[in-house]
């Protein structure tokens, strides 16, 4: 894994990701404005959010991935509570592609880019204000807004955690 993962989770302003190789070589850093998680609000671990933030997939409830497993390199996250490091990596159901774990960070999301690179994704404000990720089998996974304004769908309401991808 070498794709460049931005994370937004700070309660600073700026946040940062680096991803490193086998090797311990930085492959790249980025800082940039943060998702603010507030105190008072827990997002449940069985919502996935989609991001437009962010540039890499990340997830900390593990009931979420099978074959957790060790990656060839590792991540390296600034965030709310200082910094965290992970070379676990995991597999979604019906999702192509790794996704980092770490059970110390706020949420489960997904990357509004990465999902785009598979699948058409829609979004009308007049009409339901969601993201629409249309597979390829016809069928549609919605992400609808919550009330703080994320964008989720929540995994404990499909069954056996189906996800993008067939």
């Amino acid at each position: 894994m070498t794709k460049l993962c931005s994370l937004l989770f700070s309660k600073s302003d700026t946040i940062s990701a680096a991803e490193f190789d086998k090797h311990g070589t930085l492959n790249e850093i980025h800082q940039g404005k943060n998702f603010l998680q507030s105190s008072q609000k827990i997002i449940p671990n069985t919502w996935l959010l989609l991001d437009n933030q962010s540039t890499c997939d990340m997830v900390t409830n593990k009931d979420l991935l099978t074959n957790l497993r060790k990656s060839d390199g590792y991540l390296i996250l600034k965030m709310q509570t200082g910094i965290d490091k992970t070379d676990i990596i995991g597999d979604m159901p019906r999702y192509w592609r790794p996704i980092w774990y770490s059970p110390n960070v706020i949420a489960n999301i997904l990357s509004l880019s990465n999902i785009i690179e598979k699948h058409r994704v829609t979004y009308d404000s007049a009409k339901g204000n969601e993201f629409r990720v249309h597979k390829d089998d016809g069928s549609i996974r919605i992400f609808k807004q919550s009330a703080e304004g994320l964008y989720y769908l929540d995994m404990a309401k499909h069954e056996k955690h189906a996800t993008l991808v067939t």
